[in-house]
């Protein structure tokens, strides 16, 4: 799903725009036995095509090493595609979760979900 969301997204990038957001950040996340990296950044790329969103997101959570060094520690991949309509919107999305192992060593979460919603809208 993630390889065919790529092809679709760069062939039709050339009839329509697509855009890029970038986020860092700061956070104290703790699931279960881990302790999540303190820093993150996302990149979340789409494209709306007619009633169509295509979108996908990378986010890798990394801890400061010293003098603007960096480590990452745990991957998430995002991909999915919205469709709206007046007051529904259907959505297919899949998300994985990857440890990096820098240094050798595996601390993470590994798995993933995929799933579909439909979303009811009053305005």
């Amino acid at each position: 799903m993630k390889r065919i969301l790529l092809i679709v997204l760069f062939s039709t990038s050339l009839l329509y725009a697509v855009s890029i957001d970038m986020t860092f950040g700061i956070q104290r996340k703790i699931t279960k036995d881990f302790i999540h990296a303190p820093l993150y950044i996302t990149l979340y790329v789409y494209q709306d095509v007619y009633n169509f969103r295509l979108y996908g997101e990378y986010t890798n959570e990394l801890y400061y090493a010293r003098e603007l060094s960096f480590y990452p520690m745990q991957d998430y991949y995002k991909v999915g595609v919205l469709y709206k309509l007046e007051h529904i919107t259907l959505s297919l999305e899949h998300q994985c979760f990857h440890p990096v192992t820098p240094f050798g060593k595996t601390s993470g979460i590994d798995g993933s979900y995929t799933k579909f919603e439909v979303k009811l809208c009053s305005q």
